[in-house]
């Protein structure tokens, strides 16, 4: 009935309105009678006019009352909340990674950095030369641990909160470290520019472009979803700054930080630095772009078109007289809760709190060092002026991070070359795997009877340079390294010495590791409890079989069934690995199946095939795992294309039978599952 009489008062303001227009166009514009005489005429017949004018507010008045009564200010806001939520779904299609935003955990200690930070706001909240075009981007260049990142969080989180700011607001922030392999290819060079429109449009001063966002979603679906960062740029960023009818208002900040640490093909790499560079002009004005990276020469080369605003700093020159203090103020706090005999016992050795000075000094104006400095010093069991004496006398030619981090190894594990191997060789079990794990699940992957015991004894000690050891719940804890510099320094033979670890030699021992766990008793028919296999798992069920999995301990297993095709692929041909394979692929594959589905990973079995393939192709010692890939790699680009498309399928044992599998698929599944029986008849 509402919307009957909503049709009807519209209908009704419609005409009244042709009405109005079609008196004024007769008794003004088209009056053939000039000025004057037309303004004689409204003198003498004025009442008749007044009489119509009148007439026509009335209509307009009577139908305002109505719709006001059928349309209050409840239905209006109800209106308008559903608008925009169903907006807010619509936007949801567009690729997002989260947890790529700044945090609040990792931003500069009170009272350091304060010149450069300040500088940054300034150059934010400024208005760009009147002869620039686009965007303006400040360009902070560092090497690895000199504090970039931590500025980066800062001046995103002060800007967020708007603290210490006049003008100018977070419009997204973007960075590209991750703790895991999984977690650096979401971070693509591509969703850089998709994360910063989502976070723009769900901005409530941004309407406008939530807007326009909503207007291209429908008639560019597949290009808002290309890998191609040019295709998003332009979709996403470009074309919505085009459709605005008002502009942003103050400096919009965008945060891109260790830009070098982006792991996107090169061909990508190259497109997103010719996007900030060349493209710079097409990025709305309001647009304040920092920028942070390694010293590399694809970034230190970069060429920008006339009438860029670009500002350029390196960390290593720029505020350099304020670096010490800054030093002095870190130092002082996390060390200012050393035990007094600690402390007095650092003041003998060196007098007048010269200590401080050294670690200054040793420091070479890198903030990693200073930090990894501090938590060896107060880590239990540490004599904190013997270590401090044995860096500062360290002649090794290496660069004060490398001698640090060869210090900390050396000091817990001496340089016996057989005890540093097999040191090696749990640090790079767990280092080597690619999305951070705990102790727990450590343990239960890598450990075999004659290394029991081993993970424990190595990680104990390095509460310094590995997060998630030094704490009560390391049993849970993912463990990785605090900085990409102690990778550096452990992957480089040159630097690292007898700490090298052959990240080759470590894919070998990870994907046996995987294997025996996936042809072991623990993976089973049913091993997710679904009640059913008629049931299809919503995004939230497979969520909860995956946190139950957990804590039933099967965490290793998860992993073992997700990456031991990625641990494949690094890995030449090996007898005893090929055996392994051939008896999980004879026992355990529909299982593997039936877990993936579970826990809503099932898409990845069509690239863990191909990986698969690929490695036995070459085989000749193992006929019947050649004979198996034959029919994969004849129907691979079938197999992988229905596997991607069983995301929330069924999962059970006979999962390639399910129906989600449609009738046409079939025939490449009964091959498959013709090898398997071929060989359980012939074994």
């Amino acid at each position: 009935m509402e919307d009957k009489k909503l049709k009807e008062i519209t209908g009704n303001l419609v005409i009244y309105t042709l009405n109005c227009g079609t008196f004024i166009c007769e008794k003004c514009a088209n009056d053939p009678e000039g000025f004057f005489k037309r303004a004689f005429s409204n003198t003498v017949k004025g009442a008749v006019i007044d009489d119509q004018i009148k007439q026509f507010k009335a209509s307009f008045e009577s139908q305002r009352k109505e719709l006001d009564q059928l349309l209050n200010a409840d239905n209006f806001s109800r209106i308008r909340t559903l608008l925009d939520d169903m907006l807010t779904a619509k936007l949801d299609r567009i690729p997002y990674v989260r947890n790529a935003s700044f945090s609040q955990d990792y931003i500069c200690l009170q009272d350091t950095r304060t010149r450069i930070l300040e500088e940054i706001r300034e150059w934010v909240e400024a208005e760009p030369p009147s002869d620039s075009k686009g965007a303006s981007l400040f360009l902070l260049t560092g090497f690895a641990g000199s504090g970039k990142s931590a500025i980066a969080h800062t001046i995103a989180y002060r800007f967020s909160a708007g603290l210490d700011t006049t003008r100018g607001r977070l419009g997204s922030s973007f960075f590209f470290k991750a703790l895991s392999d999984t977690e650096h290819e979401k971070r693509s060079a591509a969703a850089l520019f998709s994360n910063i429109s989502r976070e723009l449009a769900s901005q409530p001063e941004n309407r406008e472009w939530k807007k326009a966002l909503g207007s291209i979603i429908d008639a560019r679906f597949a290009l808002i979803n290309s890998p191609a960062p040019s295709a998003r740029f332009d979709n996403l960023i470009r074309d919505p700054s085009q459709y605005l009818t008002v502009n942003f208002i103050d400096p919009v900040l965008i945060v891109i930080d260790s830009l070098d640490e982006c792991k996107s093909a090169p061909v990508e790499r190259k497109a997103l630095l010719t996007i900030l560079s060349s493209h710079l002009h097409e990025f709305p004005s309001n647009f304040r772009i920092f920028v942070t990276s390694r010293p590399e020469d694809e970034l230190t080369n970069l060429k920008f078109p006339e009438g860029s605003h670009v500002e350029r700093r390196d960390l290593e020159t720029w505020q350099k007289d304020s670096i010490d203090q800054d030093l002095q103020r870190y130092y002082e706090s996390r060390l200012g809760d050393l035990d007094e005999s600690v402390t007095s016992s650092l003041d003998t050795r060196w007098p007048s709190r010269s200590w401080v000075a050294e670690l200054i000094q040793r420091s070479e104006g890198l903030f990693q060092w200073a930090f990894t400095m501090c938590r060896e010093l107060v880590a239990p069991g540490q004599v904190p002026v013997k270590f401090l004496n044995d860096v500062i006398q360290s002649k090794s030619g290496l660069g004060a991070m490398d001698k640090l981090y060869e210090e900390v190894l050396r000091d817990k594990f001496g340089s016996d070359p057989v005890q540093t191997k097999g040191v090696c060789s749990v640090l790079g079990f767990i280092l080597c795997v690619r999305t951070p794990l705990p102790v727990s699940s450590l343990i239960a992957l890598g450990e075999t009877p004659d290394t029991a015991g081993s993970t424990q004894s190595v990680v104990r000690h390095l509460g310094s340079v590995l997060a998630g050891v030094s704490t009560d719940s390391e049993l849970t804890s993912p463990i990785h390294a605090y900085h990409t510099s102690f990778l550096d320094f452990l992957f480089r033979e040159g630097r690292s010495n007898l700490y090298h670890i052959d990240r080759l030699v470590q894919d070998k021992a990870i994907v046996e590791a995987c294997l025996r766990v996936l042809t072991s008793e623990k993976l089973r028919f049913n091993i997710c409890d679904i009640k059913s296999s008629h049931l299809s798992l919503d995004s939230s069920q497979v969520e909860a079989v995956a946190n139950w999995l957990q804590r039933c301990g099967l965490g290793h297993l998860i992993y073992a069934s997700q990456f031991w095709s990625v641990h494949l692929a690094q890995t030449a041909f090996d007898a005893d690995l090929a055996a392994l394979l051939h008896t999980f692929i004879r026992r355990k594959f529909l299982f593997w199946l039936e877990l993936l589905a579970g826990i809503g990973q099932v898409h990845g079995a069509g690239n863990a095939l191909k990986s698969m393939v690929s490695w036995a192709q070459h085989v000749r010692r193992y006929p019947r795992l050649r004979a198996f890939a034959c029919p994969i790699r004849k129907r691979r680009g079938k197999i992988r294309q229905q596997l991607r498309g069983y995301h929330r399928s069924k999962p059970s044992a006979h999962l390639p039978l399910c129906t989600p599998f449609r009738s046409h698929h079939k025939p490449d599944i009964e091959t498959i599952l013709a090898s398997i029986r071929r060989h359980d008849t012939s074994s």
